[in-house]
């Protein structure tokens, strides 16, 4: 059987909206770029969605893979912000996403205020130290699997035909955002991302390794930060598994390459 690839999502700075492209590297930490960056407070702990919902308010905007700076937009305001893809700043520091404790650069104060400002909070942005390990779960994982500042895995992918579902069942209409794919596959009956051992693209392969566990991020408008009950009330009734609502799959990579929209895949089933 055979999928093809009709959406990749790169999310630079974690919580921040991020945009979809036609053509990406990948590599085994995932999408080049995606989630590299987070923010953190006066304690260097990480600041997601979860607990700041303005941050729907700031978007990434696309840039090219071999751009030297990234623009951060207040939708708001349309205040934009440049932050250089490569710190100088020389100031180091361990921040803690999740139960992991990771190096990371610290942008410079200019940077930091502008964020700080907008939050209302001393906060920090901070970019993970190339080449460093954040180790993956060893129960999905061999050791020297790493991601960055994501929830966990290098890669989420979603199946278009699970994102109808929940569309069609809930009468809501979600954007793919608030799932925050960054691949979106076409072919497979609904939730059969889920089975899946392998999806082999030309030069590289994703390893669907763990169910992905929804929050209440999911329920935020991403135009307004205001929290509803979907898609979450309806997920509860047919994607339930003990105190947990799943939706896509994370991810692991095995190779490296380009990854591009239309691109089809072999699926391999266990």
């Amino acid at each position: 059987m055979h999928v093809s690839l009709s959406q990749i999502w790169v999310y630079p700075i974690k919580s921040l909206g991020g945009f979809e492209v036609n053509s990406w590297k990948i590599d085994k930490e995932g999408l080049l770029f995606d989630r590299q960056w987070m923010l953190v407070d006066a304690n260097y702990q990480f600041i997601t969605l979860r607990e700041e919902h303005k941050l729907v308010d700031l978007v990434v905007l696309a840039f090219e893979p071999n751009a030297i700076s990234m623009q951060v937009l207040n939708k708001q305001s349309g205040e934009q912000l440049v932050i250089p893809i490569e710190f100088t700043t020389n100031q180091f520091a361990q921040v803690q996403v999740w139960e992991d404790s990771v190096s990371a650069m610290v942008a410079d104060e200019g940077i930091n205020s502008w964020f700080s400002a907008f939050l209302n909070k001393e906060v920090k942005l901070v970019k993970k130290v190339p080449g460093t390990i954040r180790q993956v779960d060893l129960k999905f994982a061999a050791p020297g699997e790493s991601t960055g500042f994501s929830d966990g895995f290098p890669v989420l992918l979603v199946g278009q035909s699970s994102l109808d579902l929940i569309r069609q069942k809930s009468g809501a209409n979600l954007e793919t955002v608030r799932f925050r794919p960054n691949l979106v596959v076409n072919g497979l009956p609904p939730h059969e991302e889920d089975k899946v051992a392998n999806f082999k693209f030309s030069d590289f392969r994703i390893q669907p390794v763990k169910p992905c566990a929804r929050c209440q991020v999911t329920t935020l408008d991403p135009l307004t930060g205001e929290a509803g009950v979907e898609p979450l009330r309806t997920l509860s009734t047919y994607r339930k598994s003990g105190n947990k609502i799943l939706f896509g799959m994370n991810c692991l990579v095995q190779g490296n390459g380009l990854i591009n929209k239309g691109d089809s895949a072999f699926v391999s089933m266990p």
